[in-house]
């Protein structure tokens, strides 16, 4: 899990320096913390894409929880 969460933040260093220097690149002269939080460069998907798999492990949980118990019952 270590090695996942220090490989994950290097990714998200290297993306955020190379937008970093995209802006300064592009605007000299203004307030790069400033137009960075503007544009903001979300993955909406991201949002949608952690939910969907949420919600198949937890309807995964539940049936390994509910399957045995009305198996169970029925003999």
């Amino acid at each position: 899990m270590i090695a996942w969460g220090m490989t994950g933040n290097y990714i998200y260093y290297k993306h955020a320096k190379k937008k970093i220097l995209e802006v300064r690149n592009l605007h000299p002269s203004s307030d790069v913390s400033l137009y960075l939080s503007q544009i903001g460069d979300v993955n909406r998907w991201v949002w949608w894409v952690a939910i969907i798999i949420a919600s198949i492990f937890i309807l995964l949980i539940a049936a390994a929880i509910l399957i045995p118990l009305l198996v169970g019952e029925r003999y």
